[in-house]
């Protein structure tokens, strides 16, 4: 395994545990989530699963459904930042 395999893999999972616990701490289940973002509970679920690619989009929903918001940060090579709400 290289490093950046390492790194992806590490990526996803902090994300996925990130996932579901800004939805305990919303005191929300996923069945609840679902309401708020239109979508089945497996969709909820799969969002949590390790590995599952999420859209810019799908995790705005996400987020909005927690009564969050989402914020992104781009950190260039050259240590320029670009921040910005979704």
């Amino acid at each position: 395994m290289n490093n950046i395999t390492v790194f992806t893999l590490a990526t996803e999972i902090l994300l996925n545990i990130h996932l579901a616990e800004l939805r305990e701490c919303a005191k929300l289940t996923q069945t609840q989530l679902t309401s708020a973002m239109w979508v089945e509970q497996p969709t909820i679920a799969g969002m949590e699963k390790l590995r599952q690619a999420i859209k810019l989009s799908s995790l705005k929903k996400y987020i909005e459904a927690t009564d969050g918001k989402l914020h992104l940060n781009i950190e260039m090579a050259n240590e320029t930042n670009f921040g910005f709400s979704v």
